[in-house]
Parts: structure tokens; sequence; C-alpha cells
């Protein structure tokens, strides 16, 4: 029980720690403050049009960082610990966390053009999870993996089946339209992979630049 333990959570790096304790402790609190009437942590954290013309804008953040129910806390941590396991090879803490971030924003700024004004929701896992789908289709596609029940397959495969049922989830609870907003996390990570890989190549080419010179001078 303790090695499982430590390879869902300890054996991270401090980025995706970070991230599901946030992720993890943010519903425990809410649970507490419902059970004891205290306090209700959604009213302060949910996505709202109105809140955000208030200026609280921490809400487009929060809404993506605090789970929509047991169901999306269960699979929220699960999929940030596999997701967060493949990439942390690749980024570092900082890295990771803007990804996320910006799979958060991605997923949830396309749904302040379709809700009410008064009316407030909590995006949950959705768009981190699709936006690291994106980055490990992209990143990690040519490896290959053993699925239980499915077999070995290929880590696009993967990423699209493990889209497809978070997708069919949302789906079922919210409908299309919001399924598709939250979506929107994938594909903001994926142009901002792109956007990386061109700068990575305009500074390569800079810094290599001046060593070319002196190559030709010689």
């Amino acid at each position: 029980m303790k090695s499982i333990l430590r390879n869902f959570f300890w054996d991270h790096s401090p980025g995706v720690r970070w991230l599901m304790l946030v992720f993890g402790v943010s519903y425990l609190v809410a649970v507490a403050g419902g059970l004891t009437n205290s306090f209700n942590l959604y009213q302060w954290v949910a996505l709202s049009s109105e809140a955000l013309g208030r200026g609280q804008i921490w809400r487009l953040v929060t809404s993506g960082l605090t789970p929509a129910g047991l169901l999306d806390w269960l699979f929220g941590l699960i999929w940030f610990s596999v997701l967060g396991g493949q990439l942390e090879r690749l980024w570092s803490s900082r890295t990771f966390w803007c990804y996320c971030l910006l799979g958060i924003l991605g997923g949830v700024v396309p749904l302040l053009f379709i809700l009410p004004a008064n009316v407030s929701i909590i995006v949950g896992s959705a768009p981190a999870t699709f936006g690291l789908l994106a980055a490990w289709y992209r990143l990690c596609g040519h490896e290959r993996l053993l699925l239980h029940g499915v077999g070995p397959v290929s880590v696009r495969q993967a990423a699209i089946i493990i889209a497809a049922l978070n997708a069919a989830i949302v789906y079922v609870g919210n409908g299309w339209k919001v399924t598709l907003c939250l979506m929107g996390g994938a594909l903001a990570v994926w142009v901002g992979l792109s956007i990386h890989r061109r700068w990575n190549i305009v500074r390569l080419n800079r810094a290599s630049g001046p060593s070319r010179m002196n190559r030709l001078e010689v």
C-alpha cells in the first residue's frame, strides 16, 4: 500500500505533486464546508461571468483546480498522476504548471460566451486533462505502452481513448456545448506547444548564427 501511494503521489516532480495537492485538498475543503454549513467554497471559486465583471479574475483558474464532484476528484487525481508522470520527463515543474494553466484557460474562456450571466460552474479537471492529453499525444506519440484490457497500443491511440472517455463523461453531465468548450484546453496547449517550438528554433538559429559566421571566416 505504501509503495502504491508513493508511486501515485511522491514519485513525481514538485509541479505534479502540487497540482495533485491543490486539486485533492480543494475538494476536501469544499466537502468540509458543506457538511458543517460554515462556508461554500464553490461560491468563491466557480466560473461566473458576473463575478468576473466585478474583478474576480482568479475564477478563470480556480474553477479548473476545484473538482466538480467525487468522480471528477477521483479521475482528476488519476489522470494528473498518470499524465504528469509521463510529461515530467520532458518538462520542468514551471513548464508543467504553465501548460496546465494554459489548458484550463483554453477550456474556460469559451464557456464565458455560452453561460448566462447568473450561472456559475465548476469545470473541474476536464480542461487541464484535455490539455495534458494533447501534450502527451504530441510529445510522446511515437512511444508504445500496454493498456490494460486493450493490449499494446501507441501513445497516440491511448490519448485518443482517454480523451474520448473524458469527453463522454463531460457530455453526459453537461451537454455537447460545454464539452466542446472544455476540449478547447487541448487546442490551447497544442497551439502553445507550436509557439514554444517555433520560439526555440528561432532562438537556436540566433545562437548558432555567430558561430557559423566564425567558421566561414576561418
